[in-house]
């Protein structure tokens, strides 16, 4: 079952033949977007998470590294505030409305006051849209800004977010990959991205802190992409930053807003309540531009898709802002860091086991590649992170995401490890990693 789990998510996508006839047939066959139907695979961590969750329903104790959703609960007062919310009946009428489908002004001005704070920049209410979680923020951007055929290439600097590839894919763009490499920390340099760009450049995404490596890039080494990018104003700069409240000592976070004077209105910032609150499943995000023609198409997109995000979502979101640097969301931070270091250090114990230390996210992102080749009993050679991800899974009941995944080189067996699981369960599961890799002839 884990077999076929895996290959349905990793197999090349079967070529299409909606629209075609059959021999003998006498219609037409229904139609299917060839993009979804032969390009687009699904979500990486949810099959993971199917394939875990089929070993759970047999009994099997499965340590799950698969999904970032953060194992703590978003903060009591949070909480205390969505019940008193709901026992006012003059809440509840409101609260049950459609929502504005730009956002709710408490939790636009919420945004708006983080990110001026944070960047020492003016935005003004017109520059935010409330979204269904980052990735919409990042669908309707992408939908928004490639011209399939004309400009259409969008820039990935590897090992990158799933769902990056996909959207591209989806919106009738081509992806451009910049491999990343652990010795360098991860990081892409100015003359690496340089080199990328032509007169077909539609965007380029940058991710930090990173998903899934966890590396960050510091003020001097935005700045240089920063000068490399202001030669080209054709380009759109998109920053993901859900991970700006998850960054550990003694790194700082730079806000891509800070060269908001260099990239002008071309500039756009994703970020959302999900990573930095524990809120995962309330799917609040938010995308930022001064760009008017791009907020209008942004909003023309939302209006005929989800409309307003819930509305219970945006005043639990914009209360939950008003938490920064408070008790809760420091202890949050420090949690994530000593529970980073605690998996990272485990891992580290395992002789062979390669992996650049964290600067901030949920994760960490070790190579495997010492045991390629080698064999779990009689069976082929482990080649892939794939196949080394299918074998932990079913042999040493430990779930992660293959590297393969977030656009890394299968061969060079990386694996993304969630550090959300409790403290105990983290140790446990590097030791399950080890007992598997000593199996392995």
């Amino acid at each position: 079952m884990l077999k076929r789990i895996f290959e349905n998510f990793f197999k090349p996508m079967p070529a299409s033949r909606a629209g075609k006839l059959k021999k003998g047939e006498k219609t037409m066959a229904l139609n299917l977007n060839p993009t979804l139907k032969n390009k687009v695979q699904p979500s990486a961590t949810f099959a993971v998470s199917n394939a875990a969750d089929a070993l759970i329903k047999q009994g099997k104790d499965v340590i799950g590294f698969g999904a970032g959703a953060p194992d703590e609960p978003f903060a009591g007062s949070v909480f205390q505030h969505g019940v008193q919310l709901l026992s006012d009946i003059n809440n509840a009428v409101m609260i049950s409305k459609y929502p504005p489908i730009a956002g709710m002004p408490k939790l636009i001005n919420a945004v708006v006051e983080k990110h001026q704070q944070q960047a020492g920049v003016t935005l003004t209410p017109e520059n935010v849209l409330i979204t269904n979680g980052g990735k919409q923020a990042l669908f309707n951007f992408m939908l928004s800004v490639v011209n399939p055929g004309v400009r259409d290439e969008v820039i990935l600097l590897a090992p990158a977010f799933v769902s990056y590839l996909p959207q591209v894919h989806i919106a009738g763009g081509k992806e451009i990959i910049i491999q990343g490499k652990m010795e360098n920390g991860w990081k892409i340099s100015p003359e690496e991205i340089e080199a990328y760009i032509t007169d077909k450049t539609a965007a380029i995404i940058i991710c930090s802190p990173n998903n899934p490596t966890g590396h960050m890039y510091g003020y001097d080494e935005l700045q240089a992409i920063t000068d490399v990018l202001s030669k080209h104003p054709d380009v759109w700069v998109f920053s993901d930053e859900v991970y700006d409240d998850l960054v550990f000592d003694p790194h700082y976070f730079t806000p891509m807003l800070a060269f908001k004077e260099l990239l002008g209105d071309r500039l756009v910032v994703s970020n959302g309540i999900s990573k930095g609150y524990a809120m995962t499943g309330l799917r609040g995000g938010w995308i930022i531009t001064t760009n008017s023609e791009l907020m209008k198409s942004l909003k023309k997109l939302q209006s005929h898709s989800t409309s307003g995000i819930c509305t219970l979502t945006q005043l639990l979101g914009a209360h939950a802002l008003g938490l920064k640097d408070s008790e809760w969301t420091e202890a949050y931070c420090a949690g994530y860091a000593e529970k980073s270091r605690i998996l990272t250090e485990a891992l580290l114990k395992i002789d062979g086991v390669k992996l650049h230390q964290p600067e901030g996210s949920l994760y960490v992102y070790p190579s495997f590649q010492e045991w390629s080749g080698k064999h779990y009993d009689d069976g082929g050679p482990i080649t892939t992170c794939q196949g080394l991800a299918m074998h932990l899974l079913e042999h040493g009941l430990v779930a992660a995401v293959p590297g393969g995944a977030f656009f890394s080189p299968p061969e060079e067996m990386c694996l993304r490890l969630s550090a959300c699981p409790a403290e105990s369960k983290l140790i446990e599961g590097a030791e399950r990693i080890g007992n598997f890799l000593a199996n392995l002839k």
